[in-house]
């Protein structure tokens, strides 16, 4: 079973990673990957104040910061979601572990001093070995976007809101949800099947990925689905969506149609000039907050 997972051809790479190889030494000999998010600097997340809550056999992991905020009467928690983790084999071969070995979308959300902040892995990232062998290789390659995919976050989003408020009838629950990368097609299409998000933000995310497919001649996502493709929720919902103006990764031009056919009356859509796909984004992440979703 492993060897056929190992052997999957390339439908699409995955974002980050490969362009994360790009600037460190490689991506050989880099050990087991961890079970726990690990931020640029060495830190694992949780030494930056997040408590995992994850459940054992969960295939998505969950980490929250300040859960003693519950008690407020209105629950504002921001989730910062992962891009898609390890990089394919000469983009050819599907990795054996989604997991990435620095977690760019959980440097993102420790840098956050809101109140109540979440942060979540995609399906399959910093697994054990038994519970990765549940994970359906399709979880992170080409069906990285599909519906089964995007019901595991919602589920791991209602389990984070039900630890917050047992219960919610009690509560208004506003949820400013952010993605990096192919976490921010991810984010994207959770606010579409919601009705509690506020606020969508995405940093360097293919919004489009029918259009960023063909930007970067590789077959396309057949199993996902698209963020582009109209929706009834995102045109009510506040969005900021930002790209770097030298990201070779996802370029600018793969927000499509997204817009077209998603854009709400608060929308805004940011180029930075010098950014690539890996910088400045944590560096700047805070003062980049503060211009989002209107603020």
């Amino acid at each position: 079973m492993k060897l056929c997972r190992d052997a999957i051809r390339l439908t699409a790479f995955s974002l980050t990673s490969i362009a994360a190889c790009l600037v460190m030494s490689g991506c050989a000999g880099l050990g087991s990957p961890s079970t726990r998010p690990i931020l640029p600097d060495g830190r694992l997340l949780t030494q930056a104040g997040f408590i995992d809550m994850s459940t054992q056999d969960a295939l998505i992991r969950s980490y929250l910061k300040s859960p003693q905020s519950a008690a407020k009467e209105n629950i504002d928690l921001t989730i910062y979601i992962e891009g898609d983790g390890a990089a394919w084999t000469m983009r050819q071969f599907a990795p054996s572990n989604p997991t990435p070995r620095y977690a760019l979308g959980a440097q993102l959300a420790s840098q956050d001093s809101s109140s109540i902040v979440a942060y979540l892995g995609r399906p399959c990232q910093f697994l054990g070995p038994i519970t990765l062998e549940r994970c359906d290789a399709s979880l992170w390659t080409e069906g990285r976007f599909s519906p089964a995919a995007i019901s595991l976050g919602n589920q791991a989003i209602d389990a984070l809101l039900q630890r917050l408020s047992p219960h919610p009838i009690h509560k208004q629950q506003q949820i400013r949800l952010v993605g990096y990368s192919g976490g921010g097609a991810y984010a994207a299409l959770l606010a579409s099947k919601r009705t509690d998000v506020s606020c969508l933000i995405t940093i360097a995310a293919p919004l489009d990925i029918e259009v960023w497919s063909r930007l970067q001649q590789i077959a396309p996502l057949g199993a996902s689905l698209n963020p582009a493709s109209p929706s009834q929720r995102l045109p009510k919902i506040d969005q900021t969506h930002w790209f770097g103006g030298k990201d070779h990764i996802v370029p600018p031009q793969s927000i499509g149609v997204f817009l077209t056919n998603n854009a709400s009356p608060n929308t805004q859509v940011h180029v930075l000039p010098k950014a690539n796909h890996l910088e400045p984004w944590s560096s700047q992440w805070a003062q980049l907050l503060q211009q989002s979703c209107g603020k």
